[in-house]
């Protein structure tokens, strides 16, 4: 998330925002965030702003310790440290979780080692890049796999998901890998799902990736109804206070409908059946709700994931039709 505030012809440059969520098949929660900014590659303008600019900056003194100090520190870190840091407070603060995961960005051998240190399994979109692992016992690049496996046919169609799929078990830097090459049609190009836990089924892999999409909902309804990057202060402080609070709002937000739809006053148990029941039925909207969105991405020949995202992201329904004429016709 980058907060642009947009005043006239002026659009000045906010931070970028790194969330950590947790879904225990009932209800999603925010436990943790970092605000950053990033000096760019260009040295002459770093943070994206020329010396000028730079200088009028709001600024103030701070202390040298305490959560300010620790906020202000996060600021200047990489959002892959930030996320590695997140998920070992995590563990600190004895939140259980199986899985992480995660889109192609943050997939990377720091995050690999991070999260196999925790004995949890990562699973995660990964980009086609240079970088080699050990496979049938020589090294070979992701593309190098996936040549390989077309050439010897090891390529199926999985009807359910609506996917042509290809694995691999391989060895990175020491670890075990199980990479899943999927694609949504013929014409369509080969997307990376990884993961560390080998006993797995692309079916089982692509159900539990699907989870992450949980998180763009929390955006999507934190923006929408706690005004979550809407803060309009020249106060870092000011930025933290206020997504902190837009993260509480939601957080117990979300516990009280947990409550009012899943447990009653009477105890936690006494209503099984309908909990079940609820269960199922959210299981079946959701395995209707990602056939569906195979189905169009098919017709329309798009990415899956990016249709999701723009579902989520724009606002929803006229945008949506429009996609699928605009790319139908």
């Amino acid at each position: 998330m980058q907060n642009m505030v947009t005043r006239g012809s002026t659009s000045v440059l906010g931070f970028k925002g790194l969330f950590l969520g947790y879904w225990d098949s009932k209800t999603f929660l925010g436990p943790d965030f970092s605000l950053h900014k990033e000096k760019g590659k260009n040295q002459k303008t770093p943070n994206g702003l020329s010396s000028k600019v730079n200088g009028k900056q709001y600024k103030k003194n701070r202390m040298d310790q305490g959560a300010v100090h620790q906020r202000e520190t996060e600021l200047h870190m990489d959002k892959i440290s930030g996320a590695i840091a997140m998920i070992k407070r995590s563990v600190v603060n004895k939140i259980n979780f199986e899985y992480v995961l995660m889109d192609s960005w943050f997939v990377c051998e720091k995050i690999i080692l991070c999260v196999v240190e925790t004995r949890a399994h990562l699973i995660g979109m990964c980009k086609m890049g240079t970088s080699k692992c050990a496979w049938n016992g020589q090294l070979r690049s992701a593309k190098q796999i996936m040549d390989s496996l077309k050439k010897d046919g090891k390529i199926w169609w999985i009807k359910q998901l609506h996917l042509c799929v290809a694995e691999a078990n391989v060895v990175y830097k020491g670890i075990p890998l199980k990479l899943f090459f999927c694609r949504n049609s013929k014409r369509g190009n080969w997307q990376l799902l990884v993961t560390t836990n080998t006993l797995l089924g692309i079916k089982k892999v692509y159900q539990t990736y699907a989870i992450r999409w949980s998180i763009e909902v929390f955006f999507k309804e934190n923006k929408q109804y706690f005004q979550l990057a809407k803060c309009q202060s020249r106060d870092f402080d000011a930025q933290i206070a206020d997504t902190s609070g837009c993260m509480i709002q939601y957080n117990i937000f979300s516990l009280a409908k947990r409550f009012s739809d899943y447990e009653t006053l009477g105890g936690l148990f006494n209503n099984i059946k309908q909990l079940v029941l609820e269960l199922t039925v959210w299981k079946r909207l959701w395995d209707f709700f990602l056939e569906f969105i195979q189905f169009i991405a098919l017709i329309v020949d798009v990415d899956p994931d990016d249709l999701i995202e723009r579902i989520l992201t724009e606002d929803a329904e006229n945008k949506f039709v429009k996609l699928i004429q605009l790319n139908a016709a």
